[in-house]
């Protein structure tokens, strides 16, 4: 009861903005039961009464508690995003992706307890994925959109993945991090920025040749579909007979 109670307060803090926003306060309040004990154990009814709501009110908004993990990643990426148009990445491309992710980071730095208490029971949203674990690569492909590092295509999913480890590792290290400069979450995603510019360089060559060879199968596909094509006949010349 004490820890029900506890949740709420922290919920009715949240301010005025937050009240007009049922979503926000349903994210809030599930984030404070998650910074105190297992998302595993926390249920619908919990959510609904931290937030100050009934079940339908919760319904109105989410459909389950991977609804709200979900929905935090958006707010996450809506958060960047808006970042980005006030002030502008600049740099090389490393140094956008590294302050791309410190942004974020900024942004979910009110939910850190709860997100370490997630990351340790790995297993405990397993009722959310594939879902959750979808969602987590939009926002990387938003990431690489904000910094300009969109790619189409095989190139675009092997940036998607690559930039998915680091974040992960950059998360996991982020959520421990106790020093307020954060040293070790940059020292972290420094050398993991590092690590995949130097590996991008090595395959560019291999990435570049696949790709001139996807084009190559591409083009001999299209002349044998269209070498399979029946030909159409052509128009016969009216004789000079049938013309009078």
């Amino acid at each position: 009861m004490a820890e029900k109670k506890n949740s709420q307060e922290r919920t009715k803090k949240r301010g005025k903005a937050a009240k007009s926003d049922p979503l926000a306060i349903i994210i809030n309040a599930a984030m404070d039961l998650a910074a105190e004990r297992p998302w595993r154990e926390i249920t619908l009814s919990d959510i609904a009464d931290a937030a100050g709501m009934s079940l339908s009110e919760l319904r109105q908004q989410v459909t389950c508690k991977g609804d709200i993990l979900r929905a935090l990643a958006d707010r996450a990426d809506a958060a960047l995003l808006e970042s980005v148009e006030k002030e502008p990445l600049d740099g090389e491309a490393r140094d956008r992706l590294f302050e791309a992710i410190m942004r974020r980071l900024e942004f979910l730095a009110p939910y850190r307890s709860a997100l370490r208490n997630l990351m340790d029971e790995p297993a405990a949203a397993a009722c959310e994925c594939p879902p959750v674990l979808e969602r987590y690569f939009v926002s990387q492909r938003w990431m690489l959109a904000a910094t300009g590092l969109e790619a189409p295509g095989m190139e675009g999913a092997a940036r998607t993945l690559g930039l998915g480890m680091i974040y992960a590792r950059t998360l996991r290290t982020w959520v421990e991090d106790d020093d307020p400069g954060l040293s070790r979450t940059m020292a972290r995603l420094d050398r993991d920025l590092d690590r995949a510019c130097r590996m991008e360089r090595r395959l560019a060559p291999a990435a570049s040749a696949a790709r001139a060879a996807c084009g190559l199968f591409r083009a001999m596909a299209h002349a044998g579909r269209a070498a399979m094509r029946p030909a159409t006949p052509a128009p016969e010349t009216p004789t000079e007979e049938g013309a009078s």
